[in-house]
């Protein structure tokens, strides 16, 4: 009997009951569990451990990270968001120029940074406004979902799925044929949040003040960045700009968007005094998780576990990619199901508009259900630290209706 099968459906339930188990008990831990068990039913030698960790992923995340983690010190994100924002004059277009910065900085930053910066920015918003925090939180999960279907490296899903898919232009294949549906998506969050918190959106714009002194902030935006943050964001922005260009010209430069992420933080380890508490600051909890993911996944794979699972479990085919990847994530989580998925696309030949289906149809999962997506598990750990609670019916009430919105858009639209 394989036992493949039973150690994902034990994980999977460990991850989705969490919170029964106990407050110590994190998501990481029971994927370490999970791949120690998968290891032990099946023992194999240390290479073909190490075969199955995807180590481009792990590479651009750590450094992805660490420029991650110099933009929360230097309070970029929160400035940008207030200087952005600051053009609206009433709530209504308030919250929907917040939506579309929160999303835009997801696309560049990934979802994950943005949940972990935006949250207790957000709930201090709300104390000193009297916004009801539950819509601050929703508004942050839906914007940084949905705007990370955006980009290649908006969330740890799309960069496997960019990465594994072998596209020649990542960035210029997510853009081409995921903007148009991602913007429209995201000009929805607002109006759902306004059926269920209409109160909220009554009153003046919230007024930002700078936290260093009485300067407005939106007059403060860039100029306390830091020049090696700037120097690493401008690398960061121009590699990209290159090899989106290399491509359409027709240029046979491979620049792997792992290159991109080292070139970019390199400024940083280097003219920093404080690199070592920068690199030690990081999230190593999410990079340990997909260590294990990798090696969970890459047993269970090479025994036949996951295809036993599929064959069994879900009919999967080309044309409905978009809703069984949907459907699944609320199980298995979207990265989780990218990886075991990934394959199963690779089967029916690839091609990039399954990969596409499949990188968006495992994001906007996240706007679901609260298990559809870590970022969201990141806004509620979060506020819940500060005291501050967000159900899971809470979350489900307008996060369903949103979410089959946009999977009409995006099943329209890219089966086109």
């Amino acid at each position: 009997m394989n036992a493949q099968p039973i150690i994902l459906a034990l994980v999977f339930a460990g991850i989705m009951f969490r919170q029964f188990i106990g407050k110590k008990i994190r998501i990481w831990h029971i994927m370490a569990a999970g791949a120690v068990l998968s290891l032990i039913s099946y023992r194999r030698n240390p290479a073909d451990i190490a075969s199955f960790i995807d180590l481009d992923v792990i590479v651009f995340l750590i450094f992805i990270f660490i420029i991650g983690e110099a933009v929360i010190r230097a309070e970029l994100l929160e400035r940008t968001i207030a200087r952005v924002s600051g053009l609206a004059k009433g709530r209504f277009f308030f919250f929907i120029l917040l939506s579309f910065t929160l999303g835009a900085l997801a696309a560049f930053f990934m979802n994950d940074t943005v949940a972990v910066i935006g949250t207790p920015f957000l709930l201090v918003l709300s104390e000193r406004t009297g916004i009801s925090h539950k819509l601050m939180l929703l508004l942050l999960a839906f914007s940084i979902t949905t705007g990370s279907v955006l980009s290649p490296i908006g969330n740890p899903q799309n960069l496997m799925i960019a990465l594994s898919s072998g596209m020649s232009d990542p960035f210029g294949s997510f853009f081409a044929r995921l903007a148009l549906p991602t913007v429209i998506s995201l000009a929805l969050i607002v109006p759902v949040l306004f059926i269920f918190y209409p109160s909220s959106f009554t009153g003046n714009r919230p007024a930002f003040s700078g936290k260093r002194s009485g300067e407005p902030q939106s007059r403060q935006c860039f100029r306390r960045t830091p020049p090696d943050l700037k120097a690493s964001l401008l690398i960061l922005t121009g590699a990209i700009i290159f090899k989106m260009t290399a491509v359409a010209f027709g240029v046979p430069l491979d620049i792997k968007l792992t290159y991109i992420a080292v070139l970019s933080a390199i400024p940083l380890i280097i003219a920093r005094k404080d690199r070592l508490s920068l690199i030690r600051s990081i999230d190593w909890e999410t990079i340990l998780f997909f260590i294990f993911m990798f090696i969970l996944t890459g047993n269970a794979w090479a025994e036949g576990g996951v295809q036993e699972l599929i064959r069994s479990g879900t009919v999967i085919s080309e044309k409905n990619i978009l809703p069984v990847s949907i459907i699944l994530s609320q199980f298995l989580s979207n990265v989780p199901l990218a990886a075991f998925l990934i394959p199963v696309v690779r089967g029916f030949g690839g091609g990039e508009l399954n990969y596409l289906l499949l990188a968006s149809g495992s994001t906007i999962a996240g706007n679901m259900l609260l298990l559809g997506a870590a970022s969201n598990i990141i806004i509620v750990q979060n506020a819940e630290k500060k005291g501050y609670r967000l159900g899971f019916f809470e979350f489900a009430a307008p996060g369903l209706i949103l979410t089959f919105m946009q999977f009409m858009i995006y099943y329209s639209m890219l089966r086109k």
